[in-house]
């Protein structure tokens, strides 16, 4: 299994959009280019997730943006376990 942290980004609500919020996840290093794509691909089907990306410069970091009010943190984390990926959320700045 591949181990992954996350850490939210807390923005003032006015900045995304009344229910938007951005997830970091940090991604093992060894992640190859086709799991994620794969990761991309499973998770942009999810009713919810408006958006995703591995940061250019920094491509072991994958970028989540959601509506809150469609689907919480604890259920991306949930469809990465469903991706066969150890997800751990860490909340702070």
């Amino acid at each position: 299994m591949m181990s992954i942290q996350a850490d939210m980004i807390y923005q003032p609500q006015e900045q995304v959009g009344n229910t938007e919020v951005l997830i970091v996840f940090h991604v093992d290093e060894c992640l190859t280019e086709q799991s994620k794509k794969r990761i991309q691909n499973q998770l942009l089907t999810v009713a919810g997730i408006a958006a995703l990306e591995f940061d250019s410069f920094r491509p072991h970091l994958l970028l989540v943006r959601h509506s809150a009010s469609l689907i919480e943190a604890n259920d991306i984390l949930r469809q990465l376990d469903n991706l066969n990926l150890n997800a751990q959320l860490i909340v702070g700045v």
